[in-house]
């Protein structure tokens, strides 16, 4: 896939964020930044879209689809939603499915995100934490990436969620507005992916072979 070119408008928040990092800072405000829609934008249309419609492709998992691999799905989450697309997407994949959206309360994105939901019938909640219902998919594109402690959090998500299913789409290697160069404080940013990938197996999950494109995204099940 041919990465399309970034306004600078984005490339001047990638810098702005980067900065306060050299400077031992987090500047959450980024998410804030109406240029951070445009972000978004841009990762749907580049990369999550792409992946969503890779999924649902006859041939990708035992001459079968990724989606019809996974049977009856009655529980979805979209980790880190962002303005709601893919988490629409996800409704009309799974239609009697109760579909999840996290994303940031009163940011410009959740507010997208939050109009979205009720067109399509899905649920935007802040953390994991208030889902009380079984889930059977977890969907992560360029997610766990924007998180400090991804592996914390990974098994957080495990813990509340047990979901049979994840569908992963990590870019820890790449440079981008929210990306962090030091993970779980000591980790660098070149050695986090594979520690991750390490710890989902430890946590009881097995990668599913793929004939998806780059293996993005990746297919994990509960063994």
């Amino acid at each position: 896939m041919k990465k399309k070119q970034r306004p600078d408008s984005l490339v001047r928040l990638e810098r702005q964020w980067y900065t306060a990092l050299s400077a031992g800072e987090i500047d959450w405000s980024v998410y804030n930044a109406d240029e951070y829609l445009e972000e978004l934008w841009y990762c749907w249309n580049t990369y999550s879209k792409q992946y969503l419609n890779s999924i649902v492709r006859s041939g990708m998992v035992n001459c079968a689809s990724v989606f019809s691999a996974m049977g009856e799905i009655k529980g979805v989450v979209d980790l880190g939603c962002g303005i709601g697309y893919s988490t629409a997407r996800l409704k009309q994949l799974y239609p009697s499915a109760a579909v999840f959206g996290t994303n940031f309360k009163g940011t410009p994105q959740a507010k997208v995100a939050e109009k979205l939901s009720g067109k399509y019938g899905f649920s935007i909640v802040s953390n994991v934490d208030e889902i009380s219902m079984p889930i059977d998919l977890v969907f992560a594109s360029e997610y766990f990436e924007h998180i400090q402690n991804p592996l914390d959090h990974l098994r957080e998500i495990v813990q509340h969620l047990c979901p049979k299913y994840f569908i992963i789409a990590n870019a820890f290697n790449t440079k981008a507005t929210g990306h962090f160069t030091v993970y779980q404080e000591t980790i660098c940013q070149s050695k986090i992916s594979r520690i991750f990938w390490k710890a989902l197996r430890e946590l009881g999950y097995e990668k599913v072979k793929t004939k998806l494109w780059n293996n993005r995204p990746t297919f994990w099940r509960k063994r």
